[in-house]
């Protein structure tokens, strides 16, 4: 009942979206995607979940003995089931299926995806500053040499934080622990999830993670949002809107911060929207224009997860199959 909600939430959600900016309109702007076009998005998606899945196996340590395609594959899967599963209830996939075909306890993959998770979120919060350094830049008039020291400092504050990020998420799960304690009421149960959360990021940031795994997932996870800031560039500019690479990333940033929210629709469809009207209205595109560009975003995303996650569910079927 709950998935057939779903769909019929994201149905009439697109088909008002469509019928806001026309059919026609939406169907005219997917033609006018050039095959090189194409071609490029979903070369770079690919590089997205290849980095994705080498993360992944940088992640659990060595811990499973898996060949490279397999991590891949939990990469394309999880990342397809984030794209069409609601409420963000597809980052499931991500511990059942280490659990379910390679024997990696539920527990410790939960744990290793709230690590990626953070890390994806702490990287995108430096890249959307230092965005912002480079707009404040070119509006202000200030040199090269301004934003990349602002840029510099910023990194470096990211680095020093970083390094002592588990101490730190250690200090603020005690402290609610401690706050928390003999209360109760709604609010005082998120705080206890929320503590107990923070208690296991610090813990897995400990467990087995050095600087130079740091170091190296925080690199992937770089160049993972490079990549996806590399599609986004290419559609907007594919449909006519020519935005900085700055405004590609502050706009769309505000959407993937957006696809957080757990909204009852397939795929975020509706608030990844509405994140990158919003993130690109902020940077001077119109509405009708930012939603459709969104739209048409959204679409190639999709086809393209779809694509490669079919193709890594035959792999993984067809690697079961030899080892039964």
């Amino acid at each position: 009942m709950k998935l057939a909600f779903s769909v019929l939430v994201t149905l009439l959600f697109v088909g008002i979206c469509l019928y806001w900016i026309g059919v026609e309109h939406f169907y005219l702007t997917l033609l006018t995607l050039q095959l090189s076009q194409v071609g490029a998005i979903f070369i770079l998606f690919f590089i997205s979940i290849f980095l994705r899945g080498w993360r992944i196996e940088l992640t659990l340590g060595g811990e499973l003995s898996m060949p490279h395609l397999e991590y891949f594959i939990v990469a394309s899967l999880h990342n397809i089931a984030n794209q069409l599963m609601p409420i963000r209830s597809g980052e499931l996939a991500y511990p059942y299926l280490l659990h379910r075909y390679f024997g990696y306890k539920l527990a410790k993959g939960a744990a290793s995806l709230l690590y990626i998770r953070f890390f994806e979120l702490f990287v995108l919060f430096i890249l959307f500053l230092a965005a912002l350094f480079g707009i404040a830049g070119v509006k202000t008039g200030y040199g090269i040499n301004q934003v990349f020291a602002g840029v510099a400092v910023l990194a470096l504050v990211a680095v020093i934080t970083w390094l002592n990020l588990s101490k730190i998420l250690k200090c603020v799960s005690t402290w609610l622990a401690r706050t928390i304690h003999n209360r109760s009421g709604y609010l005082i149960g998120l705080l206890e999830v929320l503590s107990k959360l923070l208690e296991s990021l610090s813990d897995e940031l400990n467990l087995k993670k050095t600087l130079a795994l740091h170091f190296v997932t925080g690199i992937l996870t770089l160049l993972n949002w490079v990549c996806l800031f590399m599609i986004f560039y290419v559609v907007l500019h594919a449909v006519g809107i020519s935005v900085s690479v700055y405004e590609t990333i502050i706009g769309s940033t505000i959407a993937s911060l957006a696809q957080l929210i757990p909204v009852s629709t397939m795929g975020s469809f509706g608030s990844l929207e509405a994140g990158w009207t919003a993130g690109f209205m902020m940077v001077g595109v119109d509405m009708k224009s930012a939603l459709n560009s969104g739209l048409v975003m959204h679409f190639m995303v999709v086809s393209c997860s779809i694509i490669l996650a079919s193709l890594g569910w035959l792999g993984l079927q067809l690697m079961q199959g030899r080892r039964d």
